[in-house]
């Protein structure tokens, strides 16, 4: 075989290879990349990773019906109505999605609700019409998941602990601000003060000096005016 025919045989095959290499990388990295779990009344959620990063990642999302959530024909559908009253207030869960539809790869946030009941009956609900992006035409579907009784155990392991206090947060900005304002009010009473004080310091010293002198001459005037001793 000449070299330029060789070298056009390469060329063919590295290129293949690569468009091979292109399309598969979007599909490996379809899914979740990442999930957190907020508590109920606020406070940052809790970061349980994804990408592969956490050996959780995949039973969770068949523990919390996601891909129910997605309208995917082989696993369990949502319910219009929950099988069983929803106990206690939600957990947020937020799932970051692999979207390859921007230049950037992008990312899809899907949010559930999570009611956690202490027998293990714990319930999800998912909003209709959440974009979904290539994972459902028309948005997620909406209604109740009945997670299984292991969920609870999952979320442990993946390093989620309901029973735990939630994560303290940040200063609230409005209280930086008033510490900061505070600061500021302080640092002006003092700029302001300091002038006033030397200046009644001042005037405070002359009038003692005033009175001195004062003194000296209605001294000097009795002692003139008296009697000589005879």
């Amino acid at each position: 075989m000449g070299v330029p025919r060789l070298a056009k045989v390469l060329g063919t095959a590295v290129g293949g290879l690569g468009l091979v290499v292109a399309l598969a990388g979007p599909a490996a990295a379809k899914g979740p990349q990442g999930l957190t779990i907020g508590y109920p009344g606020g406070g940052p959620p809790v970061d349980l990773g994804g990408d592969g990063t956490n050996s959780q990642m995949g039973p969770l999302t068949e523990q919390l019906g996601l891909w129910s959530a997605f309208g995917d024909p082989e696993v369990t559908p949502l319910t219009a109505e929950p099988p069983s009253a929803p106990v206690g207030q939600p957990y947020t869960v937020s799932w970051t999605m692999y979207h390859g539809g921007t230049a950037d790869g992008g990312a899809l946030v899907i949010t559930q609700r999570l009611y956690l009941d202490p027998d293990g009956g714990a319930l999800v609900y998912t909003e209709a019409g959440q974009d979904a992006g290539p994972y459902a035409e028309g948005g997620t579907r909406g209604g109740w998941f009945q997670a299984p009784a292991s969920l609870e155990a999952t979320l442990a392991s993946a390093g989620f602990d309901p029973a735990a206090s939630p994560p303290a947060g940040p200063a609230p900005a409005a209280a930086a601000k008033a510490t900061d304002v505070a600061a500021g009010d302080q640092g002006t009473a003092r700029s302001w003060l300091a002038p006033v004080g030397l200046a009644a310091a001042a005037a405070v010293g002359a009038a003692a000096v005033g009175a001195a002198g004062v003194a000296v001459r209605r001294g000097r005037r009795e002692r003139d005016a008296a009697p000589a001793a005879g």
